[in-house]
């Protein structure tokens, strides 16, 4: 049996959100004894560092610090401003913060290896940044954690690949960033594809991006790739008010061609499921053989008051059962 423990889209900005992500693995490491952690991105939340940088902004133009929170919260306060309208800082996105996201990602990596004596593996999203990514990844020193980008990496008998990031429509695009024109993306599946065919089928697929995924493909909620109606609200319902698929063509193009048995996806951290007329976090679609599972953003979560993951049994090259993870406890289980 090969047990996976997966989280996705941390977004931590702070020591406390790393601690809590450390604990959160740290404690199901323990219970359920997986053969393979894999955390993925995003990991950075660009936006707090967007308004870090747009506080210092107005300090540096002569505002008094308590002056500066106070316009902030002026502007946080602003009609349309909620969670499900988050509140986006007046300024470009500060480039120039590698290095604080380098001692960011250094300091996530260096608490997730101590925190689980398994292969971890890597997927960055489309909020986190190419060089001080792969540079703290680089610096990581126990040969336990693993970035199988584009690449096929056999861990523990599996054969594992990943494709980061998202397509170039999202925000955040630019050249540091895991955000791909399709021709570059394109050009690294065939390079993928060629690492595929050396090694033989793949066993798990990492994919920021969901792949595109129809109704008739769920297995359990409304889909992997299924955003809310941004539209309607907060004041319409989420379960009987559905959003739009926004998954990747590409993806699924290529999960249709080399039918991972597994998919392990992120980015749509709205991902949900009713359970007794309650939404719950995590979603689960089939796309051929493929099975694919997005349990929806770590923490804070949409429809958790707790960090949520997901605990996937996989045997004999079949997903034998999902089951998503809230707090402590499990919420959900899929049994194939």
């Amino acid at each position: 049996m090969t047990g996976i423990l997966y989280v996705t889209d941390p977004g931590v900005s702070s020591t406390a959100q790393i601690d809590n992500l450390g604990k959160f693995l740290g404690f199901h490491s323990k219970v359920s004894k997986p053969c393979l952690v894999v955390v993925a991105g995003d990991y950075s939340d660009m936006t707090d560092v967007q308004e870090h940088e747009y506080f210092q902004q107005l300090v540096r133009a002569g505002l008094s610090e308590e002056d500066a929170e106070k316009r902030i919260g002026e502007e946080k306060a602003q009609p349309g401003i909620s969670f499900y309208r988050p509140y986006q800082p007046p300024i470009p996105q500060p480039w120039y913060a590698a290095d604080q996201l380098y001692c960011l990602y250094s300091d996530l990596f260096r608490m997730i290896e101590s925190n689980t004596d398994v292969p971890i593996i890597l997927n960055p999203g489309n909020h986190d940044l190419i060089r001080p990514y792969q540079n703290a990844f680089k610096d990581s020193k126990s040969g336990r954690i693993f970035n199988p980008e584009f690449k096929v990496e056999k861990l523990n008998g599996m054969n594992v690949a990943a494709i980061p990031g998202s397509q170039e429509r999202l925000r955040f695009v630019d050249d540091r960033t895991y955000c791909w024109k399709d021709l570059s993306l394109n050009e690294l599946l065939r390079q993928l594809t060629q690492s595929v065919e050396e090694h033989g089928q793949l066993d798990l697929l990492l994919t920021h991006m969901p792949p595109q995924a129809y109704d008739h493909e769920s297995l359990l909620g409304f889909g992997c790739d299924r955003t809310p109606d941004w539209n309607l609200l907060p004041s319409r319902n989420m379960i009987t008010d559905q959003g739009p698929r926004v998954g990747y063509n590409l993806t699924r193009q290529y999960v249709q061609i080399h039918n991972p048995h597994l998919v392990l996806s992120g980015h749509i951290e709205e991902a949900r499921h009713a359970q007794d007329g309650t939404l719950r976090a995590g979603a689960i679609d089939k796309i051929g053989a493929s099975i694919v599972v997005n349990p929806g953003g770590f923490f804070p979560n949409w429809f958790e008051t707790s960090p949520v993951g997901a605990l996937i049994d996989y045997q004999d090259g079949k997903v034998q059962s999902v089951s998503f993870i809230v707090g402590e406890g499990l919420s959900s289980t899929v049994r194939s």
